[in-house]
């Protein structure tokens, strides 16, 4: 059996944070590395065609290198869509400002409340998932739910799951496509919704990231499947998943022994 790294939820050997540019955090791998591409510094950027051979010999030796797809297998899968029920009032002061995730354009959306009798109300719908501000930054999230005396009942969220959690609701039904702009093999893919964190990193390590979105060329068989993953279609450059991505597939298990969580 090889021998394996005795770091427990390190960072991994070697880290590929864009499509074959990898940051070396363990100087022991680049003998390995010799001939294989270009080092400046801690950075290494593959040029040989010996990409899955390369990650296979530094598997082999005990080293735990993080790819893109290694990346895309780690993230969060979309969970259970959680089902719309009765509409339902709560009161809320005036500090606090209220969204609801908007399953149509995948932003939050403001919830206005109403005034009654010198309160404010805000009505909500059992299995809506909200977010609660009382600063302009961070947050509260929450799925509505209905407790036995008919009022609101609000169930924790942390922003990553808030958002998976709209984003089935959202896809229950249909995939959303999205709006890309394709020219000459090159894909901008404008942010202008919500993702996940962990999607978003991801979506950053496969291209570039302009005032105008992510820029992607290389990286868009990556980033293809990232956005397959939460249900979305781009309106150009479109593919069957498994196609755009075995180019790419390293066909070696990732070690373990690191943290890999983004969010």
């Amino acid at each position: 059996m090889p021998p394996r790294s005795t770091r427990a939820k390190a960072q991994p050997d070697l880290d590929e944070i864009a499509p074959n540019t990898f940051i070396i955090h363990n100087d022991k791998v680049r003998p390995v590395l010799r001939g294989e591409g270009v080092t400046i510094g801690h950075t290494f950027e593959l040029v040989s065609p010996r990409r899955q051979g390369l990650i296979g010999r530094l598997k082999m030796r005990g080293f735990n290198v993080r790819t893109l797809e290694s990346r895309l297998e780690r993230l969060p899968a979309l969970p259970a869509a959680p089902s719309l029920g009765v509409m339902l009032e709560r009161e809320t002061s005036p500090k606090e400002h209220w969204s609801v995730f908007d399953t149509t354009d995948l932003h939050w959306r403001e919830i206005k409340p109403s005034e009654r009798e010198k309160r404010q109300f805000i009505a909500l719908q059992v299995g809506q998932i909200v977010r609660r501000r009382r600063s302009r930054t961070g947050g509260d999230f929450f799925q509505i739910d209905a407790a036995k005396n008919g009022e609101v009942n609000l169930l924790p969220l942390s922003d990553a799951e808030a958002v998976l959690r709209g984003y089935a609701q959202a896809t229950v039904d249909s995939d959303i496509e999205i709006d890309v702009i394709e020219r000459d093999g090159t894909y901008l893919i404008p942010l202008n919704f919500v993702l996940p964190s962990s999607y978003q990193t991801m979506l950053k390590c496969t291209g570039k990231q302009t005032p105008d979105g992510i820029l992607i060329e290389a990286g868009w068989p990556w980033a293809l499947r990232t956005l397959h993953l939460l249900n979305l279609r781009p309106s150009v450059g479109d593919a069957d998943v498994e196609n755009a991505v075995s180019p790419f597939k390293d066909n070696w298990n990732d070690g373990d022994e690191w943290d890999d969580d983004d969010d």
